[in-house]
């Protein structure tokens, strides 16, 4: 196995189809949601470990559940699990064990779930026993945690007697989440009134089995990132719609008002920047409260374009696979630039007078997924860069490093 990918960049256009995984937050929910009927199929290519990981979880009967680094699966495992017959103990990995699940195990409580905690007070492992749930309050719980808590809550709605009843609190974060959640519930059949910030799910099970999954805007975010990097060229996305249920498409209104033009294209999406189009200030500012994935994405590429930045809606970016802030100030400082806290989720960009030559320095990735497909924006126009841990792509894209290779950097592996 690869200890470290090594990338060489070219400098001139860029220009490449690039074919992107399925929506890991969309396929995970659709698991969610059929986990209640028949086993259901899932595309067989380029699927994320993440997504693998869950379909395991959910095709167990009893016993272990082991989501590994897959906060999703855990969450959403969770709730399923407390409502179907049968025992399990549900862990994952160390560092999933340190983010907390207090608030979803609460209102399950509230609904008649047993769960007990087998370590410490609000983290996994979980002991969870499924039974019948029933709502007879409404649930109240935070806006400004992880929107998973909430997406988990509302997909068992329909199997739990009396329907459901939710009241998110203000204020509430990532919530192109939770519309994705009840947009997919509503396909599948469910019926889900919306007041605001409450919720109402009605105790009626889902009835369509059929579904189409969406190709991933934030796989998509990278290649756009080295597109606007590099200066000039074009790349096509097959089976990309700009219409979709992800909040991470809003990446695109954000690159065509700085440059791009975009198109739909044979079935895709194909983005093209002429030479001297890319616009951008001294400063910009991103609000990213609906993306909150694409913080790493647009801070790297900053970062390479040495353009400074206020960013908000980085609220939740301590309850990632890592501790994605503190990460990501390392990487900043370590290129000479700094990345400063300002009001409450925001965050100050202030980038280096130069970019230092990196050719020679392993950059970390802390396990973290983003980190390393970010970081491999630092390679465009020439640059030489190292990235320790090549796999850790899998959990969302496991096809990333073969599809670099297809913008004509030099991609090659080694052990140290």
């Amino acid at each position: 196995m690869a200890s470290k990918v090594i990338l060489e960049g070219y400098k001139g256009a860029l220009r490449a189809e690039v074919d992107l995984p399925y929506s890991k937050s969309i396929l995970n929910r659709i698991l969610a949601i059929h986990s209640f009927q028949d086993e259901i199929s899932l595309p067989s290519e380029n699927l994320p470990e993440d997504v693998k990981v869950f379909c395991e979880m959910l095709n167990r009967k009893e016993g272990l559940l082991d989501a590994g680094h897959a906060g999703t699966a855990l969450r959403f495992g969770t709730a399923v699990a407390a409502l179907k017959p049968g025992k399990w103990t549900i862990t994952g990995s160390s560092r999933m064990k340190q983010r907390p699940v207090k608030w979803l195990v609460e209102a399950l409580w509230q609904l008649g779930a047993y769960i007990k905690y087998l370590e410490r007070e609000g983290f996994p492992p979980l002991a969870v026993t499924g039974k019948k749930l029933l709502c007879n309050q409404t649930i109240e719980i935070p806006g400004n945690i992880s929107s998973q808590y909430i997406s988990a809550l509302l997909m068992i709605g329909p199997y739990v007697q009396n329907g459901l009843q939710l009241k998110i609190r203000e204020p509430v974060l990532s919530r192109p989440y939770i519309d994705m959640t009840v947009e997919l519930m509503r396909r599948a059949g469910a019926i889900v009134s919306q007041d605001g910030n409450y919720y109402e799910v009605e105790p009626k099970p889902y009835t369509v089995t059929s579904f189409k999954p969406e190709r991933d805007w934030s796989s998509a975010s990278y290649f756009l990132a080295q597109l606007f990097a590099q200066g000039e060229g074009e790349v096509f996305f097959p089976s990309l719609e700009r219409e979709s249920l992800q909040g991470d498409s809003k990446i695109c209104d954000w690159f065509e008002s700085n440059g791009m033009e975009v198109s739909v294209y044979n079935g895709g999406l194909l983005f093209r920047l002429s030479k001297g189009n890319a616009i951008f200030g001294k400063t910009e500012a991103i609000d990213f409260a609906e993306m909150p994935d694409m913080v790493q994405t647009f801070a790297v590429l900053f970062l390479k374009k040495e353009i400074g930045a206020r960013f908000s809606g980085c609220d939740n970016l301590n309850l990632k696979e890592t501790n994605r802030l503190d990460k990501l100030r390392n990487l900043v400082l370590q290129c000479g630039g700094e990345l400063l806290p300002g009001e409450p989720g925001e965050l100050n960009f202030n980038p280096p007078s130069s970019m230092p030559d990196l050719s020679k320095t392993i950059l970390s990735v802390y396990g973290d997924h983003r980190m390393a497909m970010s970081q491999s924006i630092l390679a465009c126009n020439g640059q030489r860069l190292q990235i320790e841990n090549p796999k850790v792509v899998e959990k969302s894209f496991p096809s990333f490093w073969k599809e670099l290779r297809k913008t004509r950097l030099k991609v090659s592996f080694e052990n140290r």
